[in-house]
């Protein structure tokens, strides 16, 4: 088994150091256009530098500063006997935003030019925005403390040292779309079915893998044709073909579980469109697999009525968003060939504000639209990986994971969030950082070396030689578990 500390870059601090001693909330309230053009004052003492996104800080010699090997994204913790105290300084490029505060957290205003503080019980913080490479990018520069660590000096002198560039640095380069093997992973999808998760992977030639998150291996689904969608819920998973047929299965929970083979879903039309438990055929129609009283599923298809009511029944539709029901959802409907958004909202939890949330209603978004996806808890329209997140009024732009390629940072143990997503709260610990992410799903990510990494619990002890890495800053515990594509033994 490889040592997976290539693979999980800022994993590997349990295997090998990951120091250097050379020099290698509420959103923020200042403008950030003063930010920029800040002076900025040398460090007071010599220290490691931490540097990102073409912004560098000095932190003490004392700190470990993380070599990620990601120029969007820098690590440094402090020293501390207690895992659960450990001071962080990150610097993140991020192309939807920052993110927000917890609730019930107050900003104050800070000491450092165009920074904000924060506290949140024993914690003290101190963030700063500034301006990235696109009009909805920026780089958050983050340092946080516990009380007891006596660093929050350490982190007002890093403050302090702090060195914006004139321009921000440029976006990751483009993905490339020539591999002749089609080997490279497309599209992930998770189900989390009793307590335990389920990940597959289409790639680009049409093959589809799956097996368990904590596994070593996603194997093979043989009697597939070439996939190019795939849909994990709960029990199974299912993939649609280029003619519209669609094929479900249930994964094994195991490399020895060859679960359930595919079979084909009988329908009355070819597919458009699969999401979740959600259906688009041919004739424009959205359905979904019909619920026995118990509340389990069969593979009936009935259409799905936006709030229960037979008048609202959506026409022309071409994509849907996973998970939309009777209560909340939207959809992508073809209308004088352009591509219109309509959603409902009854509960106002997609956050998109809606004027009347009772009935389907069209959302302001690019006419251009042909993928539907929520990406950092907000609804988004994409167009060939060019993607729109609808933020109340506001309109987020950005390119993908699939177009370029993005870091995924590791918070607490089990949960990843990547440079497309803010932050869910913005004094989120950061303890690693993945790379060359292509596309993600969940707890689990896709790297352009075809490999697919996942976060979640040890099922052993964790040694040098696993590909299981129980390693991250501070000793504060965290897993990753790095799987393979194989085709299933004979």
């Amino acid at each position: 088994m490889r040592n997976v500390s290539a693979a999980l870059l800022a994993l590997g601090l349990g295997l090998v150091p990951g120091c250097r001693s050379d020099d290698a909330p509420t959103r923020q309230v200042a403008d950030r256009g003063a930010a920029e053009a800040q002076d900025t004052v040398a460090a007071p003492t010599p220290g490691h530098t931490l540097r990102a996104a073409g912004v560098e800080l000095t932190v003490p010699l004392s700190w470990n500063v993380v070599d990620a090997g990601d120029p969007n994204f820098a690590l440094a913790w402090g020293p501390t006997k207690d895992p659960s105290h450990v001071s962080l300084c990150t610097i993140e490029q991020r192309r939807q935003g920052a993110g927000p505060l917890p609730p019930g957290v107050e900003p104050s205003p800070s000491a450092a030019a165009g920074a904000t503080d924060y506290s949140h019980g024993p914690v003290r913080g101190r963030l700063r925005e500034l301006p990235g490479p696109t009009p909805s990018a920026v780089v958050l520069v983050h340092c946080r403390a516990h009380r007891q660590t006596g660093q929050w000096g350490a982190i007002e002198a890093a403050f302090g040292s702090l060195k914006i560039p004139q321009t921000p640095a440029a976006l990751p380069d483009l993905v490339s779309q020539s591999d002749p093997s089609d080997q490279g992973i497309a599209e992930l999808c998770v189900a989390t079915p009793a307590r335990q998760t389920i990940v597959c992977a289409r790639r680009a030639n049409g093959a589809v893998y799956c097996g368990p998150s904590t596994g070593e291996v996603l194997t093979r689904v043989e009697g597939l044709p070439p996939a190019v969608q795939l849909s994990c819920e709960r029990m199974r998973s299912c993939s649609r073909d280029a003619e519209g047929q669609v094929s479900c299965w249930r994964p094994g929970f195991s490399a020895s579980d060859a679960g359930q083979a595919p079979s084909v879903l009988s329908m009355g039309a070819p597919a458009r469109d699969i999401a979740a438990g959600s259906i688009v055929d041919a004739r424009g129609r959205l359905l979904v697999r019909r619920q026995k009283v118990d509340g389990s599923t069969t593979d009936a298809l009935v259409e799905l009525l936006p709030l229960g009511e037979a008048g609202y029944a959506l026409t022309d539709v071409e994509r849907v968003l996973a998970d939309s029901d009777e209560d909340h959802g939207c959809v992508l409907r073809r209308v004088e060939d352009q591509s219109q958004l309509w959603c409902w909202d009854h509960a106002q939890t997609l956050g998109l504000g809606l004027d009347e949330p009772g009935h389907p209603q069209r959302v302001q978004a690019p006419t251009t639209a042909s993928a539907l996806a929520v990406i950092g808890g907000r609804v988004c329209v994409g167009t060939s990986g060019e993607w729109t997140c609808l933020d109340g009024d506001e309109h987020l732009a950005f390119d993908g994971c699939e177009r370029r390629a993005c870091g995924c940072s590791l918070v607490g143990a089990t949960r990843m969030s990547c440079d497309t997503e803010p932050h869910d709260r913005i004094d989120s610990r950061v303890f690693g950082r993945i790379s060359d992410v292509v596309a993600a799903a969940g707890a689990c990510v896709a790297r352009l070396d075809g490999t697919v990494v996942c976060r979640g619990p040890a099922r052993a002890r964790a040694n040098d030689d696993a590909r299981v890495t129980q390693a991250v800053a501070g000793g504060v515990p965290g897993v990753a578990h790095v799987l393979d594509l194989r085709e299933r033994d004979p």
